[in-house]
């Protein structure tokens, strides 16, 4: 999600109000970094990279798209990226807690990666299905089948 939001301020030529963001970022990633590393070991490094992608790239970057492009407020739309988020780490930790149930060994692996994949899937399929997203989707392929592409 966040690289759409990127290519609109690639495109629109919105890169030069963003620009104090990379040193932002890497300010909270190194300090985020520093202070998980002694806590979590080498793990600390890829959280804080997510610490650090969350607490301002998407901030700035949605914000820099949305004023200076859309002309309208970001909260709508930082209000369904974070539902997103949500909905995807609950999908991810039901799916493994599901599939923690049989032990691991590597005949088992087709069945364990079978479980996460149908989990996932009547999960998304649930949640999304009455989406306007999925909606636009369907419009879309409509419009595509009608021009034979």
């Amino acid at each position: 999600m966040r690289a759409i939001t990127c290519m609109y301020n690639e495109c629109n030529g919105l890169l030069y109000n963003d620009r104090y963001k990379p040193l932002l970022e890497i300010i909270v990633f190194w300090t985020a970094s520093l202070i998980l590393i002694q806590h979590i070991g080498v793990n600390g490094i890829f959280l804080a990279g997510i610490i650090s992608s969350l607490a301002v790239c998407i901030w700035i970057e949605s914000y820099v798209a949305h004023k200076n492009y859309f002309k309208r407020s970001m909260i709508p739309y930082m209000f369904s990226y974070f539902s997103f988020l949500l909905i995807t780490l609950g999908v991810i930790a039901l799916a493994h807690l599901s599939a923690a149930i049989i032990p691991v060994k590597w005949y088992y692996l087709p069945i364990i990666g079978t479980i996460a994949t149908v989990i996932t899937g009547v999960i998304y399929t649930s949640v999304y299905w009455f989406s306007n997203e999925r909606k636009d989707i369907l419009n879309l392929f409509a419009v595509l089948r009608k021009k034979k592409i």
